[in-house]
């Protein structure tokens, strides 16, 4: 059976890529205070998340049917109302963490800015200088066909772009990942194989 179906069995091309990973929390800036009209802009344009994480984190009590009545209704303490006083803190802490993702994409794209810029190589001491301005180091990323892109942790669409490249450019746009920004380089094809 193997032998009349080995196209059937065949490993298709896989491409091999290392990924510079830039993380939200390197950007956090813990001293740093918002002053209180950004938070208060920040919790205005979110309200709604903050609303429902705050009832969420404190349900009220719900009537039961003996309590279910106008009368009843009337004298049961209604839930308060969100305030931008009741959840200060994490508003503060969502602003914090949003100002470090913005951070991480823009160090994101200024190293892949300064890679086109200055026609930068793979492996170059100018490469190898950009990785440690930035704090960065290369992770291997497990060897990938196209159609497994959508089954790995990383954006399907960074991954189908990684396979995309041709010889004169070894690196993706910057895409969000879980937890911060990256960007793919290529480091070299395998191609199909039968098992």
């Amino acid at each position: 059976h193997y032998e009349a179906n080995k196209s059937a069995y065949e490993i298709p091309e896989r491409l091999e890529t290392s990924i510079a990973f830039f993380p939200n929390t390197s950007y956090l800036n813990a001293s740093a205070e918002a002053d209180e009209s950004a938070l208060r802009e920040h919790f205005i344009s979110n309200r709604a998340r903050f609303v429902a994480d705050y009832e969420a984190a404190n349900p009220q009590p719900e009537l039961t049917e003996s309590e279910d009545t106008a009368e009843d209704a009337e004298n049961t303490p209604k839930a308060p109302a969100v305030t931008f006083e009741l959840v200060k803190d994490a508003v503060a802490a969502d602003y914090s963490e949003k100002l470090a993702a913005d951070a991480a994409n823009e160090a994101a794209q200024s190293f892949a800015f300064n890679l086109y810029d200055q026609a930068v190589e793979r492996d170059s001491a100018v490469f190898n200088t950009l990785l440690d301005n930035n704090g960065v180091t290369l992770q291997t990323v497990e060897p990938f066909s196209l159609d497994q892109a959508s089954q790995r942790g990383l954006p399907a669409e960074m991954l189908q772009e990684a396979f995309s490249l041709g010889s004169n450019r070894f690196y993706t746009s910057v895409y969000p990942a879980k937890g911060g920004y990256g960007l793919l380089f290529t480091n070299g094809r395998i191609a199909p194989e039968t098992p």
